[in-house]
């Protein structure tokens, strides 16, 4: 028998770091650059240019749907340094909260408060999780702000 103790959703997780640096494209600026699993986007004065294995688009940020969310996340990989800690769970819980005693693996795991900025256009859609819980407000209002006239 299968056991997923619960979960309905697939995640996966890609460790990821804004950086300014060297990019794929000569310019007189040096853009910020967040290198995700399937892309990489350049954050460029007046659009986003995303790279998507051969493919480059660049898409102006009044075209983007952006929507922030705080997330509590139970974090059974590295806790961030940075990461405001809310509580502790365990690894595999039951409905009622109490330890899934059918794992005997099953450890106490923290609980973080993360903060998620949702992209979307119509030619992809990512999530960028930040363990530092106001990251994504104040991003996402950059983001606004570039895309206006």
């Amino acid at each position: 028998a299968r056991r997923h103790a619960g979960a309905t959703d697939v995640v996966t997780r890609t460790p990821t770091r804004i950086a300014f640096g060297a990019t794929e494209i000569r310019t007189n600026v040096t853009p910020p650059v967040i290198a995700l699993a399937a892309a990489k986007l350049l954050f460029m004065p007046d659009k986003v240019v995303i790279f998507i294995g051969s493919r480059v688009s660049a898409v102006p940020y009044s075209e983007l749907h952006l929507a922030v969310n705080e997330v509590n996340f139970r974090e059974s990989d590295t806790v961030p340094a940075d990461a405001t800690l809310v509580g502790t769970t365990w690894l595999y819980v039951n409905k009622n909260g109490s330890p899934d005693r059918r794992f005997s693996n099953n450890r106490q795991v923290p609980s973080l408060a993360y903060s998620e900025l949702t992209v979307q256009h119509a030619a992809f859609a990512f999530v960028l999780e930040f363990s530092m819980r106001q990251v994504a407000a104040r991003l996402a209002a950059t983001l606004k702000l570039l895309g206006e006239p």
